[in-house]
C-alpha cells in the first residue's frame, strides 16, 4: 500500500489487464448482463401492472386521476428496500474484483469475482465514502449559503445584491464539488486497503494519499478521456 503511485500505471492498468487476461472481461460482462437482467425483472414485476394501467389511460385519452398513481407508492418503497442493498452489494463485488485484479493478479479464478464477506466490507466502505463526500459537499454549501442569504435579505431586489448572491451560489457549487472531490481522492485507497487487510479501513487512507492527490486526479482524468474516446468511436 505504500508503493509509489504512478499515473501511467494507474491509467493503463485496465488495458494491461485486458491484454494479459481477456477472459476476465468475459466474466465481468456476463456478471453485468446478469445484474442488468435481474434489475429489469424486478422492475417489471414491481411496476409492470401499474405502469401498464397508466399507459393505457394515456393511449385511451382518459383523465389521469390519483387512483392510477397510488399503487406506485408502496411499490417504490419495496423497490428501494430490494434494490438499494442489492445495488450496494453489486458495487462491492465490482469494486472488490477490480481491486483484487490489481493487488492479487494471480488470484484470477472466476474473473476475480467473489460473493462473500470481503465484498460486503468493500460495499460498506463505498457507502461510507459516498456519505462522507455528501456531508463535506453539503457543509461547504452551507458555509456559502449563509452569506448569500444575508446579502439577498439586506439588498432586497437590487441588481447588485442579486448579482452578488448569484456569484456566491456559483462559487458555492464549485467549492463544494472541489471539496468533495478532494476528500474522495484522499480516501480513495480505502476499498483497496479494506480488501487487502481483511477488515474495514476508511480514514486510514488519508495518510496513504498524502502528496498524491494531483497525480491521482490526473490518472482519473486520463481514464475518463480514454473511456470517452472508446465509447464515442
Amino acid at each position: 500500500m505504500a508503493a509509489e503511485f504512478s499515473i501511467t500505471d494507474a491509467a493503463t492498468s485496465g488495458v494491461r489487464l485486458f491484454l494479459r487476461k481477456p477472459k476476465v472481461y468475459a466474466y465481468w460482462t456476463g456478471f453485468n448482463l446478469l445484474a442488468m437482467a435481474t434489475y429489469l425483472v424486478v422492475m417489471g414485476v414491481l411496476f409492470g401492472q401499474p405502469l401498464g394501467d397508466i399507459l393505457d389511460a394515456v393511449v385511451q385519452g382518459r383523465e389521469m386521476d390519483s387512483a392510477l398513481f397510488l399503487p406506485l407508492l408502496p411499490r417504490m418503497a419495496l423497490a428501494f428496500l430490494i434494490l438499494f442493498p442489492a445495488g450496494l452489494f453489486y458495487s462491492g463485488v465490482v469494486r472488490a474484483a477490480a481491486t483484487r485484479a490489481m493487488i492479487a493478479p494471480e488470484d484470477d479464478r472466476n474473473g476475480y469475482l467473489r460473493f462473500g464477506a470481503a465484498e460486503l466490507r468493500v460495499a460498506v466502505v463505498a457507502l461510507a465514502l459516498a456519505i462522507i463526500s455528501f456531508v463535506v459537499q453539503f457543509a461547504v454549501a452551507i458555509v456559502f449559503a449563509i452569506p448569500s442569504a444575508i446579502i439577498g435579505g439586506v439588498s432586497g431586489d437590487s441588481i447588485g445584491g442579486q448579482m452578488a448572491s448569484a456569484m456566491l451560489q456559483s462559487i458555492s457549487s464549485i467549492a463544494s464539488s472541489l471539496a468533495a472531490a478532494y476528500v474522495w481522492l484522499r480516501l480513495a485507497f480505502a476499498p483497496a486497503q479494506t480488501l487487502d487487510q481483511g477488515k474495514i479501513y476508511i480514514l486510514e487512507s488519508w495518510s496513504l494519499t498524502k502528496g498524491r492527490v494531483l497525480s491521482m486526479l490526473v490518472s482519473y482524468i486520463i481514464v475518463w478521456l480514454i473511456l470517452m474516446m472508446v465509447f464515442t468511436v
